[in-house]
């Protein structure tokens, strides 16, 4: 499943983009699935994500205007979804539209969030 998700959402490769369509093998059987129905397998997934991501900006906003947000780091095989990318690329009004980074690894990115909770709470 995770490589026809690859397939499907364009591997970060600039020269190979997402596929139209894929195959799933599972257990000596084979599933097509369009760029289509994945979006639409995983909608009710982007919707909760939506939420989440609803929250954290209101409680960014209390503290912040949106236009101080100068990058949006992602970390997780999810964040390769252009559904995903483009909902959060909507929630930001133009021309307070930030970059969208996806090179920082989960590894990376689980310490460095520990290490900033660490300093928030001594």
């Amino acid at each position: 499943c995770r490589r026809t998700k690859e397939e499907l959402c364009g591997n970060g490769d600039i020269d190979s983009g997402p596929a139209n369509s894929a195959v799933i093998a599972y257990q000596g059987k084979e599933m097509h699935i369009t760029r289509t129905e994945f979006d639409q397998a995983i909608e009710h997934l982007v919707d909760r994500a939506e939420h989440v991501v609803d929250d954290a900006l209101l409680a960014l906003e209390a503290q912040e205007p949106m236009s101080k947000v100068h990058e949006v780091v992602l970390v997780g095989g999810s964040t390769h979804i252009p559904t995903i990318r483009s909902m959060l690329s909507r929630k930001f009004p133009p021309p307070f539209v930030p970059e969208l980074c996806t090179s920082i690894s989960a590894e990376t990115a689980v310490s460095q969030g520990l290490a900033i909770q660490a300093a928030l709470l001594s």
